[in-house]
């Protein structure tokens, strides 16, 4: 995962190299005359405060991109916010000048990128809790690591931990921390993980605790490697197995 591009600002000349969310391949680039933006009308208004700088200056832009695989070619929307910025370089007498460009801040994307790759083999309402996450992710990091702290659940669910205890009678809800516990003798190299996802979903829960969209990426890469470890692992145990058995290759001609 590119934690970089992810957070990064970018120009209208010089747009991130995001993947096409549904091919996973393609290069998402502009269409032509598909990236327009306008300044807001707060932004407008200041121009008339006596101090006012270009610093002050506020976007909002959509963009049309095209996907640049042959076999693709999907359309994605995206929209968001931008600002200028300042720098200062040599003038053309050899004293430092100010310039400014305009840069620009993604909020939305339809559809969503895919942020990590997950294994296929992963559960369908997994995936469910992972794409709403990465459509909230550039807009509401807690939202989004809410997101994630579901698709643990969800995730624990499938690998059969218990949901549900009897207590005097009652039926309740087994909360998140002790179904950790549960599961820690059979994946006792997750189990540091999964608590790390738990605490970071609980952060997304709760308004005093501010999530960043770094703290969303660590969520991504420790989720990215738990799914590796269950899936690509198991399907690789099961290649092993099969090699072994036939005692050779399992794809040779005759």
């Amino acid at each position: 995962m590119d934690r970089i591009l992810l957070k990064s600002r970018f120009t209208k000349d010089k747009i991130p190299a995001w993947l096409c969310p549904t091919c996973r391949s393609g290069i998402l680039n502009p269409k032509k005359d598909g990236f327009v933006y306008s300044e807001t009308a707060d932004s407008k208004n200041s121009h008339k405060h006596e101090e006012w700088e270009p610093e002050w200056v506020d976007y909002t832009y959509s963009m049309i991109l095209e996907c640049s695989n042959k076999n693709c070619r999907e359309i994605v929307s995206s929209s968001g916010i931008g600002s200028v910025e300042g720098d200062w370089g040599m003038g053309m007498e050899g004293f430092p000048e100010p310039s400014f460009y305009d840069t620009f801040t993604p909020k939305y994307f339809y559809p969503s990128l895919i942020l990590f790759n997950y294994p296929e083999e992963v559960e369908d309402d997994v995936k469910q809790e992972l794409k709403e996450s990465f459509e909230l992710f550039f807009c509401n990091p807690s939202s989004s690591a809410n997101h994630i702290r579901s698709a643990l659940e969800k995730l624990l669910n499938h690998l059969k931990v218990k949901r549900f205890e009897t207590s005097k009678g009652r039926k309740k809800f087994v909360v998140l921390h002790k179904r950790i516990e549960i599961i820690s003798s059979k994946y006792p190299n997750l189990t540091d993980h999964f608590l790390a996802l738990k605490w970071l979903g609980n952060a997304g829960s709760h308004s005093h605790k501010k999530i960043t969209t770094d703290d969303v990426i660590d969520a991504y890469d420790i989720f990215e490697f738990i799914l590796n470890e269950l899936f690509k692992s198991k399907s690789l145990k099961k290649l092993v197995k099969k090699i072994n058995k036939k005692k050779g290759p399992i794809n040779a001609k005759v």
